[in-house]
């Protein structure tokens, strides 16, 4: 193998085998985890965790899987504030109960996305100051410590015919409030990777 740029180049494809006159037919994006054959006669691509599974290479450290701290299940009430919040954000009150979003109850000023799997566990949640100003607070946004991410509205998904995929949470529930169905977000931004093998056979 040899590196160029963001790419690992590696001399055979582990699917084909191409190689000989070849060269270097196989690759790996070290940013996104996109892996690609270039042979035509080949040309299978997709994502790391797939790659991982094909040849039952296990991800976790160790081949041990992760243990995740496991949430208190509670009836979330959609708080007054989060509601106001969120229509600042152009987001109306239906979206924001449809989602659960509420605000902590000693401080209404830390907005609560709550993380939910497609079997309606809250395995995560993730909170954002609404009144952050930069150079005073420390964060905007952080998660509840070693939860499971996941990708955010999976339970509000209604089919499988189209899933629409977002960057933030709150560019999840534009597309909602814009009347597309299935709209979910990747926890911690594009470059986060972390709830691909959380979600990979749901996706």
């Amino acid at each position: 193998t040899h590196e160029k740029g963001n790419e690992l180049f590696f001399k055979y494809c582990p699917y084909c085998q191409g190689g000989g006159h070849d060269k270097e037919t196989f690759s790996i994006n070290l940013e996104t985890g996109a892996f690609k054959c270039f042979r035509a006669s080949c040309n299978k691509h997709g994502h790391f965790v797939e790659l991982a599974r094909d040849f039952d290479y296990p991800l976790e450290q160790d081949g041990v899987k992760r243990k995740y701290r496991r949430l208190k299940q509670v009836s979330i009430e959609t708080k007054d504030e989060a509601v106001s919040y969120m229509k600042s954000r152009g987001i109306g009150e239906e979206v924001t109960k449809r989602y659960k979003l509420t605000v902590q109850n000693e401080k209404p000023n830390i907005l609560v996305f709550p993380f939910f799997d497609e079997n309606g566990i809250m395995v995560s949640a993730k909170y954002r100051k609404t009144d952050f100003v930069k150079g005073v607070d420390k964060n905007k946004e952080w998660f509840e410590k070693e939860t499971k991410p996941i990708l955010f509205g999976m339970m509000q998904c209604n089919d499988f015919k189209r899933l629409i995929i977002t960057e933030g949470q709150i560019d999840s529930l534009t597309v909602a409030e814009c009347g597309f169905d299935n709209a979910v977000s990747v926890p911690t931004g594009a470059k986060g990777l972390t709830w691909i093998n959380n979600c990979y056979d749901w996706v």
